[in-house]
């Protein structure tokens, strides 16, 4: 089951690397992938709350102390963040067919947590859970800055807002998973069945993850 990704990135066995990640990373990460959000347009307070604490157990740590600076911007944005959650709607997948996918109103979305105390990986920690199957967590330590980067810088584009860049993240992540269909697909399918349902988007996330920190500093 070989999976090939750009950067000359080769992984002969997914499910045992992710499996591994597992066992490096700790329970936190077991945790955050096992916790579960509605896939609905809801966004009230107690899914907040979960939220910010199932994120700080993989990291990009909220301070108990600071959490009602997270949890009170967020609140008071919550009838525009739940309009916005049902213009992206829960069915669809980051296999979907391109002009299916509302891209436009993903970076709607987007916008509407562009808050003092809310980083992009952050953001989408907490949306990953709503929309686990097509948005991903972009953490900017080793996600974005090692991998999605470059290929935005070979490829010329140029923006620097960062909600419409984080779009164009998701859309190169889109293009590794359709290179590497039904390896993913199936990857997929032994996780789940031995305890592990991850999305597609995670399970990539995981792969790059573990590259850099382990394999490639092995090189």
């Amino acid at each position: 089951m070989l999976i090939r990704l750009r950067q000359g990135i080769k992984v002969n066995d997914p499910v045992g690397t992710v499996t591994n990640y597992y066992k490096k990373a700790g329970k936190g990460a077991i945790a955050y992938d096992k916790f579960e959000l509605p896939r609905d347009n809801s966004f009230n307070k107690d899914q907040i709350e979960q939220a910010i604490r199932a994120s700080n157990r993989l990291g990009a740590r909220i301070p108990y102390n600071d959490e009602s600076k997270v949890l009170k911007p967020l609140l008071q944005k919550q009838n525009e963040i739940e309009s916005k959650l049902a213009g992206v709607p829960a069915h669809l997948t980051i296999l979907d067919n391109y002009v299916e996918i509302p891209w436009d109103n993903l970076k709607s979305l987007f916008d509407t947590f562009k808050l003092k105390y809310i980083s992009l990986a952050r953001m989408t920690k907490i949306l990953h859970k709503k929309r686990p199957n097509l948005i991903p967590i972009l953490d900017k330590n080793i996600l974005v800055n090692k991998y999605l980067e470059p290929l935005l810088q070979e490829q010329g584009v140029i923006t620097r807002e960062e909600t419409e860049r984080a779009v164009y993240y998701i859309k190169e992540l889109r293009k590794d998973i359709e290179g590497n269909r039904e390896a993913f697909i199936e990857a997929k399918q032994n996780l789940k069945n031995e305890d592990y349902d991850i999305s597609l988007l995670r399970i990539l996330d995981i792969l790059i993850w573990y590259h850099f920190i382990y394999e490639y500093r092995n090189v």
